[in-house]
């Protein structure tokens, strides 16, 4: 007599073999205890205190204090985390300007760390490349850490701002005219502008963001000596360096009154007495300059029965004389 197969009622299958299903189960537990196992050694090899990697930038040290943490704050001036980054809108990825990244981190950065003119002034210094304070780089890099490198080039800080000037800059170079110096200095490291004296004294005569510095309102055939000082971002001069000194050249005098020369209902030729060294001849048609010349005549187009006044002046070493004496003249009728 044959024993019949143990079965086990499956729904919508039937009676189903009870080995198989047993099979079945039994693999599925093994699948199952498998993945788990997996899973713990997977967490075994990570360390307990991962944590995400400080960000990173073009001159920059990772995990400067003052950037954001790991779950998206920023650290405040108590230190602790209560300044969520806002979301929304223009934000990381989406900046088309400097402009919208620089507007977007104004909003974003806390002001109870900074204020809003601190964030402000940094931003635009990092952005024009100039000098940098500690204090406006924390800003730049938790701006940075923020919203990313801002989308018309990465950020490179350069030391110096408020930082105090210790070097002096030296004059390289002099040209003088009759009113002005110019002196052209050596470049100091951190300086925002230079600054000329006289020497002896501490007044200001002539400041410039550049190297070159103008110093306008001197008296023409007289010696005068000058320092010069570098500037931080704060207008804190440093130490000024050896004096030179410059002699203004000597009054230039104005061009003779224009003359007529040839002359029509509808053109006239000027003429002057040529000035010595001039490079150049500005003529002036009723009050206003109207052309340069190369050489001391010009011939101006008019119109007919017209009154006009003419005068000139010369360009010398790139200093204008005083201008001419007017010449008066009415051209002729058709």
């Amino acid at each position: 007599m044959t024993t019949p197969t143990p079965t086990v009622d499956v729904p919508k299958l039937g009676p189903v073999p009870r080995n198989a299903v047993i099979g079945i189960v039994g693999a599925a537990a093994l699948f199952v205890a498998w993945r788990w196992w997996q899973a713990r050694r997977a967490a075994a090899a990570t360390p307990a205190d991962a944590t995400a990697s400080d960000f990173q930038t073009s001159g920059l040290l990772p995990g400067v204090a003052g950037a954001v943490n790991a779950d998206g704050t920023i650290p405040n001036a108590g230190g602790s985390n209560t300044d969520t980054v806002q979301t929304g809108g223009t934000g990381p990825g989406h900046f088309t300007s400097d402009a919208e990244w620089s507007a977007w981190v104004e909003a974003n950065l806390p002001t109870d760390k900074w204020t809003l003119t601190d964030i402000v002034t940094a931003l635009g210094a990092a952005l024009a490349k100039r000098p940098t304070d500690p204090v406006q780089q924390q800003i730049v890099q938790s701006a940075i850490a923020v919203a990313g490198e801002p989308p018309e080039g990465p950020i490179v800080l350069i030391s110096g701002g408020s930082t105090g000037i210790t070097i002096a800059p030296a004059i390289l170079s002099s040209s003088a005219g009759p009113t002005s110096v110019k002196l052209t200095v050596s470049p100091v490291a951190g300086a925002a502008s230079y600054v000329a004296y006289r020497a002896g004294t501490s007044t200001p005569a002539g400041t410039s963001s550049t190297t070159e510095i103008e110093v306008d309102g001197l008296t023409p055939a007289t010696p005068y000596s000058f320092t010069v000082a570098a500037l931080s971002a704060t207008g804190t001069a440093g130490p000024t360096g050896t004096a030179v000194s410059v002699k203004t050249l000597a009054a230039l005098g104005a061009p003779t009154a224009p003359t007529i020369s040839k002359a029509t209902a509808t053109s006239v030729t000027l003429s002057t007495k040529a000035i010595p060294g001039a490079t150049s001849y500005e003529w002036r048609v009723n009050g206003a300059d109207h052309a340069h010349t190369a050489t001391p005549t010009y011939r101006y187009g008019t119109k007919p029965a017209t009154a006009y006044r003419f005068s000139v002046r010369a360009i010398v070493d790139g200093h204008d004389t005083p201008v001419s004496p007017e010449t008066t003249y009415t051209t002729k009728t058709k």
